[in-house]
């Protein structure tokens, strides 16, 4: 496996992706490591997701498994009306 040379930011993931960035970081949720998700600290107190090539792959997977992302859809709807 090649080593790691970049990764893209949520914000920049989400829109490489064609995807909202509240979608996104609700399927990061879901992710590991493994999975090519990285946890970037930034100059904020936050920092954010980041996500390699293989990081973006997973996410696409995730996106073309229906029954996944339509569990992903409402556990994000639950969390918005709480």
């Amino acid at each position: 496996m090649a080593a790691i040379s970049h990764v893209f930011t949520l914000p920049r993931a989400a829109a490489r992706l064609g995807i909202s960035e509240e979608l996104l970081a609700e399927i990061a949720i879901d992710l590991e490591p493994e999975d090519g998700v990285l946890w970037v600290h930034d100059s904020t107190e936050e920092g954010c997701y980041g996500f390699t090539l293989f990081g973006l792959e997973s996410v696409q997977e995730i996106l073309s498994d229906k029954p996944t992302l339509a569990f992903i859809k409402e556990r994000l709807e639950r969390n918005n009306s709480k």
